[in-house]
């Protein structure tokens, strides 16, 4: 069986409170205040997996996550001290308060395709069968079509231009 609790949960609230009161203090001394898991649980004279331990046990949850919310709020007011460098509380926010630079999004779903494929062309319906035919020619036409615009003309080989004006002189 696992050893019992330093702190019933009346006196872990108690001692908490006492920590932060004890920050507000050195708020008020103009000291920097420093606040944070490992601090708390320093504090409290307990381990630091003793403290998470704490959290999954029936009115003890309540109070320790009430201590995170009130430790991440005096990193997020030092953001807001004038001439301080706020690079401290920005990656305390980041690493143990839940903040990012940017918003990630997650989807999630399916996409349905809906259209059939042939394996054979016995299977294709006629309409199909003149579509493809049509597409096919419509290439084959393409392909079949030559450019003649200025620039096409410019591009070509002196042989194949020399030809093409030997041929125009014969007409």
């Amino acid at each position: 069986m696992a050893r019992p609790f330093k702190y019933t949960p009346e006196e872990l609230e108690k001692k908490v409170n006492e920590y932060f009161k004890k920050k507000e203090k050195e708020s008020e001394e103009k000291k920097l205040v420093f606040c944070s898991i490992r601090d708390l649980a320093s504090f409290l004279k307990i381990d630091l997996q003793t403290f998470y331990n704490y959290d999954s046990r029936p009115g003890y949850s309540n109070i320790t996550k009430k201590a995170r919310d009130r430790i991440i709020a005096v990193w997020e007011q030092q953001l807001f001290y004038p001439g301080r460098n706020a690079s401290g509380a920005i990656f305390y926010l980041k690493n143990f308060g839940g903040m990012a630079d940017k918003v990630e999004h997650n989807h999630s779903g399916q996409i349905e395709h809906k259209h059939q494929h042939a394996a054979r062309i016995e299977d294709l319906s006629t309409e199909q069968l003149q579509t493809i035919t049509a597409a096919l020619e419509a290439l084959q036409r393409e392909k079949d079509t030559i450019d003649v615009t200025p620039k096409s003309i410019e591009d070509l080989p002196v042989q194949e231009k020399e030809e093409e004006e030997g041929e125009g002189e014969n007409t």
